[in-house]
């Protein structure tokens, strides 16, 4: 409990709504299970980090810039050898740890930390506690970047996006007990979501990739809400 409250000082939201729905908290707890578990996570660990190398190698020439969507923990990530293919590397996540910050300040003008929400609604839902309308959640809102990326990778990032906004929903507090009928509907609609997008589209970020990209590489493959990596995206 400890070593988590003390990660859990550490960790920086997107904004006090994010933090609200549990952001920083979960972000702790993957701290100290990432400790924990540290030799029965290595394969999966190894192979994302192989496949990310493996797409930036594809581009054949280096130099420019990298998004990497999922970056808030930084485990997974082969930082220095992603930065001999990339003069810049931007993390995109709605809660970054500790670790991760001290990265980008390492490499200070190269690894950025970048706090936004790919899924477009948690703001939305920590006002209202409902459904969010579908047409926030199909367009969400794009950030704001200081850099023009010529490569973008979700990482470990699609399977968990519902999870927080589910959980909200399927516990609502007391004065909004009227609308706890509605949860399982939210759960089913946002997991069906999920299992109708398209491989190499991550959930809500759909509209942060197509921004920044025209055409993409998939590495591998990947079954929503079943695999643990997911797909690489390179343009």
């Amino acid at each position: 409990m400890l070593e988590e409250f003390w990660h859990y000082l550490g960790v920086r939201t997107a904004s006090r709504e994010a933090r609200l729905l549990g952001y920083a908290r979960e972000m702790a707890a993957l701290q100290v299970r990432h400790r924990r578990c540290r030799q029965a996570w290595r394969p999966h660990i190894q192979a994302t980090q192989q496949a990310l190398l493996s797409a930036a190698q594809l581009l054949g020439d280096t130099g420019g810039a990298a998004l990497i969507i999922g970056g808030g923990s930084a485990h997974d990530l082969p930082i220095a050898e992603l930065l001999q293919h990339f003069d810049q590397l931007v993390l995109l996540d709605i809660a970054f740890t500790y670790p991760s910050r001290r990265l980008a300040k390492y490499w200070s003008n190269r690894v950025f930390c970048h706090p936004h929400d790919a899924t477009g609604i948690v703001d939305w839902l920590a006002q209202h506690r409902q459904i969010p309308p579908a047409a926030l959640v199909r367009n969400p809102i794009a950030p704001e970047l200081a850099v023009k990326p010529r490569w973008v990778a979700s990482v470990n990032c699609l399977t968990q996006l519902p999870l927080l906004p589910l959980d909200w929903l399927a516990n609502p507090a007391s004065s909004v007990g009227a609308e706890s009928d509605s949860a399982q509907v939210s759960g089913q609609t946002a997991l069906g979501r999920v299992g109708q997008l398209p491989d190499t589209i991550a959930f809500a970020s759909a509209g942060l990739v197509g921004k920044y990209l025209r055409r993409a590489t998939t590495i591998g493959s990947f079954r929503p809400g079943l695999d643990a990596c997911p797909p690489i995206l390179a343009g």
